[in-house]
């Protein structure tokens, strides 16, 4: 299960389908083909995300998931 406070590079071996997701909600997990160091909430705070949106891309990062694997 994906929480706001999973390591974004953990998140991205994990899951990466959420890479995609990220991107396209203008999150910044990987610098230079590195992931960058910090946890979803601290990139999601980067970008001045509030804690209701954060909770919001943590459940539809689930989301993602869940219907990636069932696919």
């Amino acid at each position: 299960m994906i929480t706001k406070n999973i390591d974004l590079e953990k998140l991205i071996d994990k899951y990466p389908i959420s890479i995609k997701y990220l991107r396209e909600n203008n999150i910044k997990c990987v610098m230079c083909g590195d992931p960058i160091d910090c946890t979803l909430e601290e990139a999601c705070k980067e970008k001045n995300i509030d804690n209701n949106k954060i909770n919001k891309i943590v459940i539809e990062l689930n989301e993602l998931h869940l219907k990636y694997i069932k696919s």
